[in-house]
Formats: structure tokens, C-alpha cells, sequence
């Protein structure tokens, strides 16, 4: 195989991931739009269904997986291979201009802490045929999806708050912790510092996205160091789907040393 070959083929698995806030509990990335972008299953409805729509000028072969989905410390998300969640079909060849059913189940039953699953969307290269014999491109980019699955628990809860904030060093940190068996979402985070007379030195939003059972997200946010020796105080507002919080951190002039 040549050098240019080599290079060619690198170059054709290149992927691009699609941001899943979309209006509408929709999620579209590049030529496919699908449907819901959250998938929660029970022990009293065990299947749902997913709408995948080709808006492109050409058939897309897709393939869909499950994996279960932890986060770890430092809100680090693991994806592992799993048998708990069924797709089918998984693999897919949408016709341009056209749409096409997934069915996604369970076999579990819902137990006292949630089940936490992504379903992975991922656009497979064109099949070879004798027609249209597989040629290699400069460059490829195909489309990836990530979706969230749950087996939602017997009762239900999330249990939000906020702890360790702190600054040192110029940076701000804090940790949102899930004690309870079901996820929340972080919907918005501002932070807003002031100063002398309560004036406004900067003024930040911040996305976050979701909080499983039992793990914790952490933000540490570094601060200009010419804004930081001229703040009073930060306060940090976090809306969350299990509830608002606001806290005040006051800060002196060696926590931005």
C-alpha cells in the first residue's frame, strides 16, 4: 500500500459528533435527524422506538449500539459494550429523502437505582457493489450521533447539591453531586463576578449536560488575573432539573495568586 493510500484511508475516518441540545428534544448532525434525543424504558414500558430521517441527496447505511454509561471522578463518562439494551434492527440503510423506524428495548426490570445507557448513531461507509466499486476519497466525514438511554428505577429521585467551591490559584471550582438513584441535567450555570460597589467584572454562562446516579460533575473555571484582583465576590447560580441553587464566594487577593 502507498504512502498517499495510507494517508487516504487516515484521513476517511474522520468523524464528526453532533450536539444533542436541539430544540425540540431533536438531535441532527449533518444529513440524519432523529427522534426522541433521551430514550427511559420501565418495567412497565420496556420499548421504545427511534425516527431516523435522511435528508441528504443519497442512501446512509447506519448503525446503531448500545453501551452502558458511568461517569467517573473528574466527569470523565465511560462507555463499556452491552446486552442489557436490544436494537432492531441495528443496522439501517435509509433512503434518500426517507425515514426509518429502530426499535429499543429492555429485558431488565427496574430495579432501585437507574440504568444508564448512550445509543451511539454512527454513519457507515457506502457498501461496494460491482456497479460502484469502493473508491477512496481525500476526505470522508461521517456523522456520529450520541444519544441517552434509561431504565428508569422503582421510586425514582434526584438528589442535587453543590459542594467544595472554592478558589485558589486564579481558578474556581465545584462539584455538583447526585446522592440520589436517578439522573438530573444541569441546565445553565452563571457565574458572575463582582467587584468594589457590587459591579459586574464578568459575566459567564457555562453548559453542562447530565449527572448520574451517584457521580458528581466538577467545573473548575480559571479567571483572568487582572479580573480576579479586582473581585469582591463570585455568585454562582445552577439551574438544574432537580432543583435552582445560588452560592457566594467571597474572594481576596491570594486566591488569585
Amino acid at each position: 500500500m502507498s504512502f498517499v493510500t495510507s494517508c487516504r484511508i487516515l484521513t476517511a475516518i474522520a468523524l464528526t459528533f453532533a450536539a444533542l441540545f436541539a430544540a425540540g428534544g431533536v438531535a441532527k448532525a449533518s444529513d440524519i435527524t432523529v427522534k426522541p434525543i433521551v430514550v427511559v424504558l420501565n418495567s412497565h414500558n420496556r420499548t421504545s422506538s427511534l425516527e431516523l430521517e435522511n435528508s441528504s441527496e443519497k442512501n446512509l447505511r447506519v448503525q446503531i449500539t448500545a453501551y452502558r454509561w458511568e461517569q467517573r471522578p473528574g466527569s470523565v463518562d465511560e462507555m463499556t459494550a452491552t446486552d442489557d439494551i436490544i436494537i432492531f434492527p441495528s443496522l439501517l440503510t435509509i433512503e434518500k429523502g426517507q425515514h426509518r423506524s429502530a426499535r429499543i428495548g429492555t429485558t431488565l426490570s427496574s430495579g432501585l437505582k437507574e440504568g444508564t445507557y448512550r445509543l451511539v448513531i454512527e454513519e457507515l461507509p457506502e457498501a461496494p457493489s460491482a456497479s460502484a466499486p469502493y473508491k477512496l476519497n481525500p476526505i470522508v466525514v461521517r456523522t456520529k450521533l450520541v444519544l441517552a438511554a434509561f431504565v428508569s428505577p422503582v421510586n425514582p429521585v434526584a438528589k442535587a447539591s453543590i459542594e467544595n467551591v472554592s478558589m485558589s490559584h486564579g481558578t474556581m471550582h465545584l462539584r455538583m453531586l447526585n446522592s440520589g438513584n436517578a439522573h438530573f441535567t444541569i441546565r445553565d450555570i452563571n457565574l458572575v463576578g463582582l467587584g468594589a460597589g457590587d459591579g459586574t467584572i464578568f459575566k459567564t454562562p457555562i453548559s453542562a449536560g447530565y449527572v448520574l446516579p451517584g457521580a458528581n460533575y466538577e467545573l473548575s473555571y480559571s479567571i483572568l488575573a487582572s479580573n480576579c484582583t479586582q473581585l469582591r465576590e463570585v455568585v454562582i447560580d445552577v439551574a438544574t432539573s432537580a432543583g435552582a441553587f445560588k452560592e457566594r464566594l467571597p474572594v481576596g487577593v491570594a486566591q488569585c495568586r
